[in-house]
């Protein structure tokens, strides 16, 4: 985690148990995170900030995991 404490992290998972396990384990290393629901609102954060990695589960309710990294990576180029 040490390597992570400067990097912003994305994380996007729709199980509340998964995300908010990862969410606080990340936190608690001092880690930057930022947790969405749905891939949407991953894709509505990145309008809005940077981040440095991302993380999704690949079945999402609407958008899946793969989609949110296709759109991702146009919105980004």
């Amino acid at each position: 985690f040490s390597k992570l404490k400067s990097l912003k992290t994305l994380l996007i998972d729709d199980t509340v148990i998964v995300r908010d396990t990862m969410q606080m384990i990340f936190e608690k290393q001092g880690c930057l995170i930022k947790a969405c629901e749905t891939a949407e609102e991953g894709l509505q954060a990145l309008k809005e900030e940077w981040f440095d990695i991302m993380i999704s589960d690949l079945q999402l309710p609407g958008i899946d995991g793969v989609e949110f990294f296709k759109r991702a990576m146009r919105s980004s180029g």
